[in-house]
């Protein structure tokens, strides 16, 4: 049995629901362990958060360089509310 194997090599491990999502990827020759095969699907959240906050930063340059006016905050969620209406609409 998979589980008892993992378990019986590092009890600390548990994956609960996705351990036989992460026991999958064993058989592909490329993850010689489960941990091995968390830590690549960590490393690539690593990416995506990174690559999130680069965006984030962006817009905010993009938002700091742009000319036009500030608007009140309440203004800005009234248009976007309309926004929302015209959209479903």
């Amino acid at each position: 049995m998979v589980k008892a194997a993992i378990a019986d090599r590092d009890p600390a491990l548990n994956l609960g629901q996705f351990t036989e999502r992460a026991e999958a990827f064993l058989g592909d020759g490329f993850h010689e362990s489960v941990e091995e095969v968390v830590d690549d699907a960590l490393r690539l959240m690593e990416k995506r958060r990174e690559g999130f906050n680069a965006m984030v930063r962006q817009k905010i340059v993009e938002a700091e360089a742009d000319p036009r006016p500030a608007i009140p905050i309440d203004e800005a969620f009234r248009l976007l509310d309309e926004a929302k209406a015209r959209r479903r609409a």
